[in-house]
């Protein structure tokens, strides 16, 4: 069995595990990731490739709230110690009774795909589109409308200060430089609670909330050095470091032999 550490990588709302292609790109570009790192990303149900319009949707006409977990880091929560390391972009949290009415005016006045990596917008555009029916020229999104809305009608994730303090593997959190979904001051007063745990980045300039679509170099970038962190990943370059020095031993072994040899 490999022990080798995987990297799972999970969309948000209405994208697909399509998007992390640009990002899996830069990644592989390190010797660290080329050949001991498995990468695995996965489409959530009703998304993308698990597309499943087949039970009609049943509309509550209630006022809509937002929900949008952070899945990993829930899950985490939920399960301590079943990750050994945690990067997220962009978590959405509130607690309960507290929704700000800028929620709405963002949504009113967000400017669509402007901003988005032209590569990115592709690989979205891979997944997250799909033909109404085979043979069609129409297409729809591969994640229904009425599930998205499903999605947004609830809370948002709250977890308590049992369950945050219980995470037992390192979260790294990223966020963008023009986003009115992401609470800085909630984010950091959880590294302050609780640094050995949480690490809250300063935001990441010239993005907005879908800044893994508009900047993956740099996210890859963020990523990468997250992950140099994380004890996992700290084995495997200790790993590589030593191969590399056994292959640099090896060819000096070979070269002296050849030496002696011509003398």
């Amino acid at each position: 069995m490999s022990t080798a550490p995987i990297l799972l990588f999970v969309h948000g709302t209405n994208f697909c595990k399509e998007i992390w292609r640009p990002i899996e790109r830069h990644l592989k570009a390190s010797p660290v990731f080329q050949h001991i790192i498995h990468f695995v990303s996965i489409d959530l149900p009703y998304h993308g490739s698990k597309r499943d319009d087949s039970v009609p949707a049943v509309i509550n006409e209630v006022t809509p709230s937002v929900k949008h977990p952070a899945t990993l880091w829930n899950a985490e929560a939920k399960n301590p110690g079943m990750f050994g390391g945690l990067v997220l972009f962009e978590p959405f949290v509130e607690e309960p009774g507290t929704r700000d009415p800028k929620i709405q005016r963002y949504f009113e006045n967000v400017k669509g795909f402007a901003t988005w990596n032209r590569e990115s917008l592709a690989c979205w555009l891979d997944g997250a589109i799909v033909q109404e029916k085979p043979g069609s020229e129409a297409v729809v999104l591969a994640c229904h409308p009425t599930i998205e809305v499903a999605i947004y009608c609830g809370e948002r994730l709250w977890l308590s200060d049992s369950e945050m303090s219980s995470v037992a593997c390192p979260v790294k959190i990223h966020s963008s430089g023009d986003s009115w979904l992401f609470d800085p001051v909630f984010f950091g007063n959880l590294e302050k609670k609780w640094p050995r745990i949480y690490k809250n980045h300063p935001p990441m300039k010239n993005t907005t909330h879908n800044l893994i679509m508009e900047r993956p170099k740099e996210c890859t970038d963020a990523i990468h050095a997250d992950l140099k962190e994380f004890d996992c990943f700290k084995s495997v370059r200790s790993k590589l470091q030593v191969g590399a020095n056994t292959k640099t031993k090896s060819r000096q072994i070979m070269a002296q032999d050849i030496g002696n040899e011509a003398n």
